[in-house]
């Protein structure tokens, strides 16, 4: 630690990305009350709410490591990545395309979020704690590509 004194903002930056990671979490959850029966599309929805638990794991530990309070519940309603699953009466769940386009969606809405931030933390966290943040992003960005892999049977067809 570098014994960093408490710095709101970084925290509230942080804050939004364990935020993004729960709604990432709660919108694959929705699939599966939806009714989405499609193995593969759930097989990968599981994996990457698993990945967000991580990610907030390791978050958490970087604000306390800067002397702030990590949020615990998200406190925001209604947030952009999670919309795309409660417009279930908009969609139906019985397309493997759409449900395919809103994953991406979503996953596209939190790598912005953490390109927007990761700049403003540059040279502000300690550098093992922003290479983690960078990791993150990258394993978003994979995200992007593996649902977009899952397209390419309707190609195929």
């Amino acid at each position: 630690m570098f014994g960093f004194r408490k710095n709101k903002a970084q925290i509230q930056l942080l804050n939004a990305l364990i935020t993004i990671n729960i709604d990432r979490i709660k919108g694959y959850q929705k699939l599966e009350k939806l009714g989405v029966d499609y193995p593969n599309i759930l097989m990968v929805a599981a994996g990457k709410a698993q990945q967000s638990q991580k990610y907030i794991e390791r978050i958490k530990e970087i604000i306390r490591e800067i002397g702030g309070e990590p949020l615990e519940e998200q406190s925001i309603e209604g947030s952009v990545f999670r919309v795309w699953m409660n417009i279930k009466n908009m969609l139906n769940i019985d397309d493997y395309k759409n449900i395919l386009m809103n994953c991406e969606f979503g996953e596209n809405t939190a790598l912005k979020l953490y390109d927007e931030t990761l700049p403003k933390l540059k040279r502000k966290l300690e550098d093992a704690a922003f290479e983690d943040l960078l990791s993150q992003r990258d394993g978003i960005y994979r995200s992007i590509n593996e649902i977009q892999d899952l397209y390419k049977p309707i190609a195929e067809k």
